[in-house]
């Protein structure tokens, strides 16, 4: 990357989750309504897996580590280890 103004990036850093957010957000209903107007309702019964395979199961591996550390016994650090 570069050099960078670490103070620059953290002070606008803020502002990721929101583009993030509006640019997959584009591209998820952008596909979703083109498949809407092929197949009809039955998009409704793919939403998450078309979303999920768009995103790259990124949020469902999360939801799946976050169960993980929750499953284990023992201290805050053996679950952070999982």
């Amino acid at each position: 990357m570069g050099k960078t103004d670490f103070e620059l990036t953290m002070e606008y850093s803020f502002l990721a989750p929101i583009i993030v957010g509006l640019v997959t957000g584009g591209i998820d209903y952008i596909v979703l309504r083109g498949l809407y107007l092929v197949l009809g309702g039955v998009v409704s019964i793919l939403l998450i897996p078309i979303v999920e395979i768009i995103r790259g199961f990124n949020h469902l591996d999360g939801l799946l580590d976050f169960g993980d550390a929750l499953m284990i016994r023992g201290s805050s650090e053996d679950r952070r280890k999982a």
